[in-house]
């Protein structure tokens, strides 16, 4: 029952890092933390599935796995973020590429002899730690109250902080986004944690600070700098002086903008109301040669170096001859990251996008890039595809959530012979690799899948990125 503690021996992982222990008579517990191989003692924190199965968190290794290391970040036990931080890198790396060969097999149906030689070894990532160029912080209120921190929440805890802007920062962002977080706390502690300047309280609607968001890029001179969203709530003259005060504050910052006031919750930034409250609101992210401007809280690749890998293997997965004479659609293209990055190699790229926003990003990206060929749509893709040029190449990278199924079967109505599918989901990916082979029936192209190559974007953590190739039968 909840609350119960047991001696648990870790056999295997699930997807998204948890690891899978059964007591005697097959019963089955979800340990978060749990390395197979190891021996622990987990406390019971629910019972799932009508009581078929258990959900735990470690207390204490009995009997670690070999792999075992020590986690260098002093916040690593209450945080949640780096939940692989005390296993050995290259081990990290097996565990990544065992848990898509799993997928690949029990959800895309990939035949067992085969799949070990489709999942590629996955690509390491150079850095292990400051490899993140994006980081997102939440203020709360201080201790009794009073005051205000700026921290992470622990997984799966809306209500916990873990204080991180003093004194020891985070591992996995860049050494200047540190600096800005110094001096927003130094800034807020120097004015007596104003009331003007108050952490935004859920349960009340009160208070102006929300969230921080802190993107890194190096600049056409080689300087590092840094863009920062002070995530505000709706307020008045005094509170918008103070904010811009705090603005003005953080070092070494190219922009800080305010995303205006969301919703009652706190939630809700959607973009359309920044106000630059200091500086400029972009900064410039290049990748193999392309520069794109980017607000703080633009979605973009957060790890830069990986990045450059991980467009590399879809530039390669995607088989351009070098006469230049393929035709490229990039669906969910967002501000065009990929589609503009394989530019070069096609005649021409026709990104679709469901955002408006990112369109006009992307078109705004190719013409500063003097990229000619590339052409950004929004809608429809069942009715615009009718007003495009058969591709010979897809490339889809969707949100967590995969392709909807409609979506499927317009990819295989459009039968193009290729498909590049990148996912940070394989689960859901491998889910839409079973409907694009057609094990699901229907109509259209069928499709093979060649191969796969996971790459590891970020250390320390369960996640993945797959890059899947799959032919046209």
């Amino acid at each position: 029952k909840s609350g119960d503690v047991l001696t648990l021996e870790c056999t295997s992982l699930a997807f998204g890092g948890r690891g899978v222990c059964k007591l005697p008579g097959g019963f089955v517990v979800f340990c978060d933390r749990a390395v197979p191989g190891e021996t622990l003692e987990a406390r019971v924190t629910s019972l799932k599935g009508g009581g078929r199965f258990a959900e735990a968190t470690k207390v204490s290794s009995i009997s670690p796995c070999e792999h075992r290391t020590a986690a260098p970040c002093p916040h690593f036990e209450r945080c949640g973020g780096c939940t692989w931080q005390d296993i050995a890198y290259a081990h990290q790396l097996t565990m990544k590429r065992d848990q898509v060969v799993d997928v690949m097999t029990r959800v895309a149906k990939v035949d067992q002899t085969r799949v070990q030689n489709i999942v590629g070894d996955c690509v390491p990532s150079d850095k292990t730690e400051r490899y993140r160029n994006k980081m997102e912080f939440a203020f709360g209120p201080g201790a009794n109250g009073r005051g205000v921190v700026i921290g992470l929440r622990p997984s799966g805890n809306h209500s916990d902080l873990v204080e991180i802007g003093n004194p020891d920062g985070c591992l996995l962002q860049h050494p200047v986004a540190d600096e800005v977080l110094r001096g927003c706390r130094a800034h807020l502690d120097s004015n007596g944690n104003s009331s003007l300047l108050d952490a935004f309280n859920r349960r009340t609607g009160e208070g102006v600070l929300r969230s921080l968001t802190v993107r890194v890029a190096v600049d056409e001179n080689g300087e590092t700098i840094a863009a920062v969203d002070i995530a505000a709530a709706t307020r008045g003259d005094d509170e918008d002086a103070a904010l811009r005060g705090l603005a003005e504050a953080i070092a070494k910052v190219r922009g800080v903008a305010s995303s205006g006031g969301g919703d009652a919750d706190g939630e809700g930034w959607s973009g359309e109301d920044v106000e630059v409250l200091s500086g400029a609101a972009t900064l410039p992210m290049k990748l193999r040669g392309v520069t794109f401007a980017l607000s703080a809280p633009s979605f973009f690749q957060t790890n830069t170096d990986q990045a450059e890998k991980l467009v590399a293997a879809v530039e390669d997965a995607c088989g351009f001859s070098g006469d230049g004479t393929e035709v490229v659609l990039d669906l969910f293209c967002g501000v065009g990251t990929l589609g503009l990055c394989v530019a070069k190699k096609a005649k021409h790229v026709f990104g679709w996008e469901v955002v408006p926003e990112a369109v006009k990003d992307a078109e705004r990206n190719a013409e500063a890039n003097g990229i000619t060929n590339a052409t950004f749509r929004r809608g429809d893709l069942a009715k615009l595809k009718a007003s495009l040029p058969g591709p010979d190449i897809v490339i889809a990278d969707p949100a967590r959530a995969g392709m909807d199924e409609s979506l499927v079967k317009v990819l295989r109505s459009i039968g193009a012979e290729r498909i590049v599918y990148v996912s940070c989901n394989p689960a859901t990916q491998a889910r839409d690799l079973l409907r694009l082979k057609g094990g699901d029936g229907g109509e259209g192209a069928r499709y093979d899948v060649r191969y796969c190559t996971p790459v590891d974007m970020f250390p320390h953590t369960p996640h993945v990125e797959t890059v899947v190739v799959l032919d046209r039968i």
